[in-house]
Order: structure tokens, then C-alpha cells, then sequence
């Protein structure tokens, strides 16, 4: 399998939409050994750095595309030697135009988006703003196409789902503000970093509070903020940092923009004081503010350094049962594991489960006599083929147990057989086998989460062998609990009886 991802970035663009397929693609590679490979007409310098560092394939435009000729290039670099591609494109100046002749190509195009101001055309949209409805899309999209809304599907980096623990007890500290975040965006091409500074650096100096600023080696303004905080030796400017999650659990406070920085804030609990930089952003901090997450001083205009001192001033005067409201309405809205989210989607549209028959006795023989297979059975003994047609027959007689070959459904074929045995009325137990060529693509995991639609109110036993790992994180992915070192267990869903 490929995943390719569409996305520019530069200067005037920024990092956002760069950023967040990075972080999909990451995820993506981590969790299914995928094949990646971005597509841009427009890429940041440290961007590419960023790519070539994770091995991923970067294929570049030519200028100045109109957009059938957009897509006719995309179309062009995938290969088709890796099998069936996912399409991801998180662009603003692409639409059904450009998704339409792509999605013939493709198993399964997922739309990036958060404006909710065009027509697509795609199995799957991901708009991780905050209160977003389904309402938005209705004219927008097919009644087929799968909304992922909210912003339960953050995409956010590992780092911040590493370190949300640690934020949850450092923020028990109470020990008010000492540290700021300053961060508008990698490039912050209106230069609301300078005014911030100037509305609130007197103050810190005054209260010796430190302060942290992000910004990119591409960012337009950076010279001046580096000579502006050259001798201060309460500011510090971190350039292409690879440690803004570190830099988020530090602070006490943020000051920034309304946009992917807003869910990594929120999913560490850190509070802030907002702006928008772009249209795209409004939405988002008013709909922040109404949670008590995070202060909105709406756009960055001339009186913005006032409204920023001014609400400064008051949060530094406030008790800390208001900083520690702000913090627990911003874990509240994001756990972190939105990217797993979107990926367990995508991977459980691609699986189906389909009943065993004797047609599948050939294909059954050849994985259960796979050594590889059977290292980790109960039985590792190899089986002779009369005694697995025994088997087989005896297993679709017996009303008790049940056998499915895991489908592929993009690509019509079997890659795995998953066997439940009744143990009681309310109690199974979960057998589930991927042929090795196909393993580490995800396919387990959607089976599992297939049987979701059935057998949700039943409590389901897994029995392994503790040497083999991969199942061992397969089933604590899938919700089960370690009872013992071979025993794993899901406790049935009740929520809604």
C-alpha cells in the first residue's frame, strides 16, 4: 500500500497544512509499514529536510499548474507496483475538480479541510475544527462520504500524546504563570510575534517571567525578532524546533494563532491568549473561547498589543481556579489520538468479514501450515491436509463457533481468517490470523474493530502466546486488557443501554 499526500507549503501558505500530513504520515508508516509519498507544487526548504529525514518520497511539481494539469501530474507519480494508493490532499485551492480524476486512480481519497466553502468529490473528509457539524458539508459532499468531524480527529504528533501525562500533573502545580509560549505559526508572515512583544515584554521583565518564541528559518520577519531578543536574557528564539511539545509543557501560558496550534495547546492543557491570522482561523477561536479554553482577541489590528496588555495584565492578577478552568476545558477537548483515529477509518473501510466455506480449504491449509503461523499456535505442530479438512468441516457444522476470511476489499482478495468461539451466552474467545505477506498493514486491527457492529455487548477472551509481541500490542490497540501474560480481555461497550 501507498499513501500519498498532496500539500504545499511556503512562506505565504505557512506550515499547517504540511505539518498536519507529516504527522498522518508518520502514523501512517507507523502503524501499517505503508509506502509515503508527498506531492507538492510549493515546499518550505526545512520541510524537505523533514521528509528526506523520515525516508518519505517527495515528488515536485512544475509552477504555475491549473489544476486538471495538477492532477494529471499527481496521477503520473503514483505506482502502481505498491499496490492500492490512498490519496490525501489538504489544500484550499483544491476541489472536486482536482479530486474527481484523482479518485479513479485510487482506493480511497481522503479531503483535508477546514473551511467547509467548496464541492468535493472523496470517500472521506477530516475537519478537525472544534464544533463543526455535519450541516456544513451537506451541499458540499455526496450522502456517501464519510465525515470525520471535531476535534477528536486532531492530528497531532506522538510527542504530544507522550507527554499529556506529564502536563496533567504539571498543571496540578498552580504555581501561576512563569513561562510563555509566543508561536503564530512557523513563518507568521504579519509579524504579530513583534507586536506581542511589545505589548507584553515590559510586563515580563517587571515579573521576570520567561519567554519562549517559535518561528521557522523560512519565517519573513526573523531577523528582526533574533535582534530584537539578541540581549535579553529572558527570551529565548528556538528556529526549526523539533521540540515545540517540550516547549507547550513548559509553559504556563500561550500566545498564538488559532489554528493546528490550537489542538496540541489543548491537548497538552496549556492556556491561551488567541488571534487570527487568517480566515480560516475565526471559526475556531470563537468556538475555543465559548469552552473557556483559551482568551480570543479576535484579529490582529491596530489595537490588538492593547487588548493583548490588557488581558495579559488580568490573567496574571486571576486567581488560579481561572487558569485551572482554562487548563481543564483544553484537556477536555483533545486526547491526542486523532491520527490513529482517521487511520483505524480509512483501514476498516478497506476490510469486510465474509463466512468461511469449504471453497476457502485450500487457502486456509496454505496459512495455517505457514511456519511462521504456527510458531505462535497452541498446536505448533504441522498439520496434514485431511486432518485440516476435518477440521474445517467440523468447525462450519458447530453452531458454536463462527469463521471469517478477512476481505480486502479494494483489492477483492483474502488476507487473514478471524474464528470466535462461543465460551457462554455473553463470553467469546478471538482467534485472528494474517497471511505474513500481508502483516504489519493494518488489517488485524480493522477486523478486530469490524466485529464492533455485533458483538460490541460481549465480553471477548484472547488466549496468546506471551513471546509473541505483535499480538500482544495488537489487542491492547484494539481495547483489550492484559489479565495475564496470555490472556487478554474487551469488556462489552454499554454505553447507550
Amino acid at each position: 500500500m501507498q499513501v500519498l499526500f498532496r500539500v504545499d507549503s511556503s512562506a505565504n501558505i505557512g506550515s499547517g497544512h504540511f505539518m498536519r500530513c507529516l504527522t498522518l504520515a508518520k502514523a501512517f508508516h507507523h502503524l501499517t509499514q505503508c509506502a509515503i509519498h508527498f506531492i507538492a507544487k510549493e515546499i518550505l526548504i526545512h520541510h524537505e529536510t523533514l521528509l528526506a529525514e523520515n525516508q518519505f518520497l517527495l515528488t515536485k511539481l512544475p509552477p504555475n499548474l491549473h489544476i486538471a494539469a495538477d492532477a494529471q501530474h499527481s496521477i503520473a507519480s503514483f505506482d502502481i507496483q505498491l499496490g492500492p494508493n490512498v490519496v490525501v490532499v489538504d489544500h484550499y485551492q483544491l476541489d472536486q475538480s482536482w479530486e474527481t480524476p484523482v479518485r479513479e486512480h485510487c482506493a480511497h481519497l481522503l479531503v483535508i479541510d477546514d473551511l467547509a466553502n467548496r464541492i468535493h468529490d472523496c470517500d472521506s473528509l477530516l475537519d478537525q475544527t472544534y464544533l463543526r457539524h455535519k450541516n456544513d458539508y451537506r451541499h458540499l459532499v455526496s450522502p456517501k462520504t464519510n465525515l470525520l468531524l471535531g476535534c477528536d480527529y486532531s492530528l497531532l504528533r506522538r510527542e504530544f500524546i507522550e507527554l499529556r501525562e506529564h502536563a496533567v500533573k504539571k498543571r496540578m502545580s498552580k504555581d501561576g504563570i512563569r513561562e510563555i509560549l509566543i508561536c503564530f505559526g512557523s513563518t507568521d508572515p504579519i509579524n504579530a510575534t513583534s507586536q506581542t512583544l511589545d505589548a507584553i515584554l515590559p510586563i515580563c521583565i517587571e515579573h521576570q517571567i520567561k519567554i519562549n518564541i517559535v518561528l521557522s528559518s523560512s519565517a519573513p520577519h526573523l531577523l528582526e525578532i533574533s535582534e530584537r531578543v539578541a540581549n535579553s536574557s529572558l527570551c529565548t528564539l528556538h528556529v526549526d524546533s523539533t521540540a515545540v511539545a517540550k516547549l507547550m509543557l513548559d509553559a504556563d501560558l500561550a500566545i498564538g494563532a488559532n489554528g493546528t496550534l490550537s489542538w496540541e495547546r489543548c491537548c497538552l492543557g496549556l492556556p491561551a491568549i488567541t488571534t487570527d491570522i487568517a480566515a480560516n482561523q475565526v471559526f475556531v477561536g470563537k468556538a475555543l473561547a465559548q469552552t473557556g479554553a483559551i482568551v480570543h482577541l479576535g484579529q490582529v489590528d491596530s489595537g490588538f498589543a492593547t487588548r493583548l496588555k490588557q488581558t495579559f495584565e488580568q490573567l496574571l492578577q486571576a486567581n488560579t481556579a481561572y487558569l485551572s478552568q482554562m487548563v481543564n476545558q483544553a484537556f477536555a477537548l483533545v486526547d491526542g489520538k486523532g491520527a490513529q483515529k482517521v487511520i483505524q477509518h480509512i483501514l476498516q473501510s478497506r476490510v469486510a468479514l465474509r463466512p468461511a466455506t469449504l471453497d476457502d480449504t485450500d487457502l486456509l491449509f496454505a496459512w495455517q501450515s505457514n511456519p511462521e503461523v504456527r510458531k505462535y499456535s497452541r498446536n505448533p505442530k504441522p498439520v496434514e491436509f485431511n486432518e485440516h479438512v476435518l477440521w474445517l468441516r467440523n468447525t462450519l457444522a458447530n453452531s458454536k463457533r463462527a469463521l471469517f476470511i478477512i476481505i480486502d476489499s479494494w483489492t477483492k482478495s483474502g488476507v487473514g481468517m478471524l474464528r470466535l468461539d462461543q465460551i457462554s451466552e455473553l463470553e467469546l474467545e478471538i482467534s485472528i490470523l494474517v497471511a505474513p505477506e500481508h502483516q504489519g498493514a493494518g488489517y488485524a486491527d480493522a477486523a478486530i474493530h469490524a466485529l464492533d457492529k455485533s458483538f460490541k455487548r460481549k465480553t471477548i477472551h484472547a488466549y496468546l502466546d506471551p513471546k509473541n509481541l505483535k499480538s500482544s500490542k495488537l489487542f491492547a490497540r484494539a481495547g483489550f486488557k492484559a489479565i495475564h501474560v496470555d490472556h487478554f480481555v474487551r469488556f462489552p461497550d454499554l454505553r447507550g443501554d
